[in-house]
């Protein structure tokens, strides 16, 4: 049963500081109407990226494992178990992030690349309460869950004791409170030279006829100046995102401010919708650059590609007949950027699970490539360290079916007290080195802000 209560706009902003939020970036547009403040999690399920054994834990109940983490994202996508019901899409269920890594389950892909952080493959919460604020009609919801999560499956191979005795499933933050804040100036992990004869390198696959694009990023990291939860209140605040997001898990935190829209499932009384929003092409915010962007044919053709690549993937999961681009291709306004972007939708099959639909479209295919198996491991090759949460999925899925999830590109990850944040851009045969690296720059332009006068480069 879920219930759904208006409540003052006041009401709502006192639950901010929570360690979790998803945050639209309150206006009235359709992809950027909601956010969402959780209140605390009732469990956390989470895979080690080096075991891959994947853990359910709540404070009153055992501590139960998963040896295959697609088993556990298979429970974890059966969790919806309310009818869809009018009112805010997110209306409590789970809230959490995939890595990008995560796609190594479904490929088998080379290991050359150094997975230094080792942070998991995915972390979910789950919130029996969740307030929703509606940024078009400026109203609040208070929604909560009165059934609890199933904690048994078919099979378990493992149970352990109960991980607490107190309500406290995420740890505090160590990052938050950590007294030794930083302002040392972000470090590459390429040179401007090596990532230039990277992108030559990702050009000389596409003359050979590899690829037809590669998205190749080059990773930041720098002293954390302040809590990561200030960091993001002033990311979000100056540079508010479509799809932002805070995830505070203890050890880590993830403060995303992702424009980008990788998916959104709409249940239907007899069938459900699913989207994905690509994003190719990139101009700074100035006068005459959108319609530079808009005239350019090398970012056309860019986005273009991933289209097809996107309708190819849907088509492995959608009704025959479907799959249909909505959009074909639009400049949009951002808080420091001009992006083109491309609607795709189909409507899902009856039998397809979640585990179906990661397998058919993760990673998205705007931070992959294209073809994407190929794409995925030219950028093994290329880049140094592994993505991690950078190119995966930042999102929720709803106790009645709703489900979404951004691309999680700009956004950082606060460890210790260090920052690290990657950006990157589609490489397609017409790319120049220069223009590329000067991209990747644009792109992390608030981030860099954010994190000081000492931050620019």
């Amino acid at each position: 049963m879920i219930s759904i209560d208006r409540i003052p706009l006041e009401q709502a902003a006192l639950q901010r500081g929570n360690s979790a939020s998803l945050n639209g970036g309150q206006s009235s547009s359709r992809w950027d109407r909601w956010s969402y403040i959780p209140g605390p999690a009732s469990h956390i399920l989470q895979c080690d990226a080096r075991t891959k054994i994947t853990t359910l834990r709540s404070a009153q109940t055992e501590e139960q494992r998963w040896p295959d983490p697609l088993a556990a994202l298979a429970w974890l996508g059966n969790q919806a178990t309310e009818p869809p019901i009018p009112g805010p899409p997110f209306k409590g269920g789970w809230v959490g992030n995939l890595s990008y890594d995560l796609g190594r389950l479904f490929e088998n892909l080379p290991s050359r690349a150094a997975d230094d952080l080792q942070l998991p493959l995915f972390t979910f919460t789950h919130h029996d309460q969740v307030i929703a604020i509606d940024h078009d009609k400026n109203i609040a919801y208070d929604c909560r869950l009165s059934a609890k999560i199933p904690v048994a499956w078919a099979s378990r191979p493992c149970i352990l004791p109960p991980h607490s005795t107190d309500n406290h499933l995420i740890p505090p933050s160590r990052v938050e409170s950590s007294p030794t804040f930083s302002n040392d100036p972000p470090q590459a992990d390429f040179t401007r030279t090596a990532y230039e004869s990277a992108v030559q390198r990702a050009i000389d696959y596409i003359s050979a006829g590899d690829i037809f694009q590669v998205n190749l990023a080059q990773r930041f990291t720098a002293g954390l100046p302040k809590s990561p939860g200030q960091l993001y209140r002033d990311l979000h605040r100056r540079y508010p995102a479509w799809f932002g997001a805070y995830l505070d898990y203890g050890d880590h935190a993830l403060l995303c401010n992702s424009p980008e829209l990788f998916l959104r499932i709409t249940p239907q009384r007899n069938h459900r919708n699913i989207l994905t929003r690509p994003i190719k092409g990139t101009r700074p915010r100035g006068p005459g650059l959108d319609t530079e962007l808009r005239e350019s044919l090398k970012d056309q053709a860019e986005l273009n590609m991933i289209i097809d690549l996107e309708r190819n993937d849907l088509g492995r999961i959608c009704r025959i007949g479907t799959v249909k681009v909505t959009e074909r291709r639009l400049i949009e306004t951002h808080p420091t950027l001009f992006h083109g972007a491309a609607t795709i939708e189909g409507v899902l099959r009856d039998e397809v699970t979640f585990v179906n639909i990661l397998r058919a479209t993760f990673p998205g295919g705007s931070v992959t490539g294209a073809p994407k198996i190929r794409a995925m491991e030219i950028i093994e090759e290329l880049e140094p360290v592994r993505r991690g949460p950078y190119c995966g999925a930042i999102g929720y899925l709803s106790a009645d079916g709703h489900v979404q999830f951004n691309v999680a590109i700009r956004t950082m990850i606060a460890r210790s007290n260090r920052v690290y944040f990657s950006v990157g851009g589609g490489i397609v045969a017409d790319s120049q080195p220069t223009a590329e690296y000067d991209e990747t720059i644009v792109k992390a332009k608030a981030m860099f802000d954010v994190l000081g006068p000492k931050s620019q480069i």
